[in-house]
């Protein structure tokens, strides 16, 4: 759900994403944080029910952005979509496995858990998920060195 005159009331920004006109940066974000909190106020089953949505474009590898309107094509989704499932399972079979040296990991689980409830209260988009990469790329060799080596659990 985008942004529209009912979301806005009166004075919907005339440079739509960017602002308003005759308002800074800092004066135009300020306003945005006001209106979002309102609305959130207003609407708090409707922002509830957003999250799911900010989350799957989180996570998503073919979504990459609203206000682009942008999406990958289906066979760009058929190609992308597999391995990165693949690599998904990988990390989060990862995560499971050294589940209990998780007070050395916590800096690992607060990036990742940091991330999701950063975007649950407010944006979600592809982009936010590079920083939760690396990461993920380590549970995920976990797991493969502990197939690929024949262990068990770490």
């Amino acid at each position: 759900m985008l942004p529209d005159e009912r979301t806005w009331g009166e004075g919907a920004p005339e440079w739509g994403w960017m602002g308003w006109e005759g308002l800074s940066e800092v004066e135009s974000s300020r306003r945005f944080m006001e209106r979002g909190l309102s609305w959130i106020r207003e609407h708090p089953l409707e922002f509830a029910a957003l999250v799911p949505r900010k989350l799957l474009r989180l996570w998503s590898p073919t979504s990459f952005g609203v206000q682009f309107s942008r999406r990958a094509s289906p066979l760009v989704t058929a190609v992308v979509l597999p391995p990165y499932l693949l690599f998904l399972a990988l990390a989060f079979w990862g995560m499971w496995q050294t589940r209990r040296g998780w007070r050395e990991q916590f800096p690992l689980y607060a990036l990742i858990l940091g991330i999701n409830g950063l975007v649950a209260i407010t944006y979600g988009a592809t982009r936010y998920r590079i920083a939760m990469a690396p990461a993920l790329c380590l549970y995920a060799a976990v797991t493969l060195e502990a197939r690929l080596s024949g262990g068990g659990n770490k």
